[in-house]
């Protein structure tokens, strides 16, 4: 027997979907296999672009150290391939330790948008409240660098992209950063475009912190 496809207009769609959503359950599995396999799907020629995404994004379930230099190796054979590395840097953020933070943070000084943009989500993932897999003494320090890094990138970034930041630093809801936005608005040189964007960050900064 077939899958029951809703009608074959939608069939290559229905397929799809299918597909990908096995390739996330097989990676949030826990199988022992769930890592080869999904790095055999990763390097296939014969697969799809989106299937191999969908993989990229899978192995970013898998939590450890091999997982996360599967990804790293991933995106250093994908350089012609600004799309696919990312979905890699979204699937990096994934692994909540200090070595993808180090990896992603000189990314958000690159000129490509689309990798900035990735990043700049990938740094949100970092410092996620929930499920920091790095030494919990690490964890702040890694916050506190994540804030500045985007506070950084802040003045410089399009209307686009500033937006991503100011709602990247405001899911944080980090008093550490708060502070820091503070200090930056004391400063007598900001110019008007940058003061609008950081009373923007205190704004958000002030919700978050007050629920």
């Amino acid at each position: 027997d077939s899958y029951p496809y809703s009608g074959t207009g939608y069939r290559d769609a229905e397929s799809r979907a299918l597909r990908y959503g096995i390739l996330a359950a097989v990676g949030e599995s826990n199988h022992p296999a769930a890592e080869w396999f999904l790095e055999e799907v990763a390097q296939s020629y014969y697969e799809s672009q989106g299937t191999k995404f969908a993989a990229f994004d899978a192995l970013g379930r898998i939590k450890g150290v091999s997982a996360y230099e599967k990804l790293v190796m991933l995106y250093a054979s994908s350089k012609e391939d600004v799309k696919a590395q990312a979905v890699l840097l979204r699937a990096i953020g994934r692994h909540q330790t200090p070595a993808a933070w180090r990896f992603v943070e000189p990314i958000l000084r690159q000129a490509d948008p689309l990798l900035v943009g990735a990043a700049i989500s990938a740094s949100q993932s970092i410092v996620a409240k929930y499920g920091w897999q790095g030494a919990l003494d690490e964890a702040l320090p890694v916050r506190l660098e994540v804030g500045d890094a985007l506070l950084s990138l802040l003045p410089r970034a399009n209307e686009v992209l500033a937006d991503r930041v100011v709602e990247a630093i405001s899911a944080m809801g980090d008093s550490g950063v708060a502070k820091r936005v503070e200090e930056l608005l004391a400063r007598q040189d900001l110019k008007e475009l940058e003061r609008r964007r950081f009373q923007r960050v205190q704004a958000r900064l002030a919700l978050a912190l007050s629920r």
